[in-house]
């Protein structure tokens, strides 16, 4: 009875999920010449997930620059921060979340319609957020002013883990993809290759399914704008079927020899 107990006891146990690492996240597309007053005409970024069960809870994408490699942000954009959600705690490879940027002060964007659910079970591989919905946008310890907006004459996106200040803030932020367009003023950090579309690109989209593709300049289709782009699905030419098939979750397989070794005591 206590082995029983026990085994139990395990197999009710979420397991744990270990910290992103470069390559399990990467930027898809981004829309920097839409800022307007409803939905089809507002800034976007896109994330694409590659590592199955990511978590991402704590990320931030900021458009901050770093003018050093291995130096600290500069300050008087935005930090997208997200938050400690259930609906990010175990997101499936092949989902795509769109981030919308109202343009004005840190609040959400007007009229966009929010999803915070991706499901492997349900075949549903896109989240869609603003600001109150799964995410806030603030300085987050950067200080100066907020400028929510992605700017069409070039920008900069990192993403990446706050470091042991729990904010981004200093020298100890986790790097993990970076992209950059036109006149951008920034450096890619220490580790990341440092990928700039040039003029025009004040939109862009990859369309690709693998980490090292992201990479390549010769993988992204950019254009002038404003142009609403493809927002929660693949983009043109785009194949994300391989990431999308997973196979059966650790957790569920863990569990059914869990069960097994309990049929063998029981007997």
């Amino acid at each position: 009875m206590k082995s029983t107990l026990i085994l139990l006891a395990f197999l009710g146990s979420p397991l744990s999920h270990a910290a992103l690492t470069i390559g399990d996240v990467i930027f898809n597309e981004y829309s920097s010449d839409n800022i307007g007053t409803d939905p089809t005409t507002r800034d976007f970024f896109e994330l694409l997930i590659v590592a199955n069960g990511a978590d991402l809870r704590g990320l931030r994408v900021s458009d901050n620059e770093l003018t050093s490699s291995t130096g600290a942000l500069n300050n008087n954009e935005s930090v997208i921060i997200f938050g400690n959600h259930s609906f990010f705690e175990a997101v499936p490879a092949g989902t795509l979340i769109t981030i919308w940027i109202a343009g004005t002060g840190t609040g959400p964007a007007s009229g966009i319609t929010t999803d915070t659910v991706a499901s492997f079970a349900a075949n549903d591989w896109s989240m869609s957020l603003t600001s109150g919905t799964g995410i806030t946008i603030s300085d987050d310890g950067l200080t100066g002013s907020t400028s929510a907006g992605l700017s069409a004459s070039g920008d900069a996106l990192y993403l990446y883990l706050p470091g042991g200040d729990g904010n981004s803030g200093g020298t100890d932020n986790i790097y993990l993809d970076f992209i950059s367009w036109e006149i951008d003023n920034a450096v890619a950090p220490d580790g990341l290759f440092d990928i700039n579309l040039t003029s025009v690109a004040d939109n862009a989209y990859y369309t690709g399914n693998t980490v090292a593709g992201n990479d390549t300049v010769a993988n992204w289709t950019k254009d002038d704008g404003p142009d609403l782009g493809t927002p929660g699905a693949p983009n043109t030419n785009q194949d994300l079927s391989a990431l999308r098939a997973i196979p059966e979750p650790a957790s569920s397989l863990l569990s059914g020899l869990g069960i097994l070794c309990l049929l063998r005591r029981r007997r």
